[in-house]
């Protein structure tokens, strides 16, 4: 029914849920006011990334981890914010070049992933994940981390007591031993 409003301008149709459509509307930049709700289950997607890609960000990334297949050897900094993730990833990722990892307002995050192998990893950003409960003390291995917010991590109850720091911030941790 929604077709037959206009079977060739999906960006004047009112909902619009075939993937193909969605992506044509975007790109084209042919969305009109018609449009009230586009449906997109990304549940199955894939995502290949290239494998030169310095820069990740997405704004609520809508899975609970990113694919096991997805490489970031090349990333140089990982944005997620608003995220819907409870762990970045599982196991161990190459991180060599990583100097910049925020996840901030990412609600569900109850872990922070094996960053040891992060080297250059200068700064996190984890304001507002409300459900991590520990930062393990392998953080302390990171020799170029100067900038660690942890503000308003509520159920927040251990971080490594040998931290150092340029900036750790804290506020808001209530439950913080």
């Amino acid at each position: 029914m929604v077709r037959q409003e206009s079977p060739d301008m999906p960006g004047d149709r009112s909902r619009l849920w075939i993937k193909e459509e969605i992506i044509k509307m975007f790109i084209d930049d042919i969305g009109t006011s018609a449009v009230e709700g586009i449906f997109l289950d990304m549940s199955k997607l894939k995502f290949e990334a290239n494998p030169k890609l310095s820069l990740l960000h997405w704004e609520h990334y809508p899975l609970d981890s990113l694919p096991q297949s997805f490489d970031p050897k090349n990333l140089v900094e990982i944005n997620l914010p608003n995220s819907c993730v409870k762990q970045l990833w599982k196991g161990e990722k190459s991180l060599e070049k990583l100097k910049k990892l925020r996840l901030s307002f990412s609600y569900n995050l109850t872990e922070l992933p094996r960053i040891s192998s992060a080297p250059n990893l200068e700064y996190i950003d984890l304001e507002g994940c409300n459900s991590l409960v520990s930062i393990s003390q392998s953080i302390c291995r990171l020799k170029k981390l100067v900038f660690l917010n942890l503000k308003d991590c509520s159920n927040l109850k251990h971080i490594p007591s040998t931290l150092r720091l340029e900036v750790l911030n804290i506020a808001g941790c209530s439950k913080l031993h």
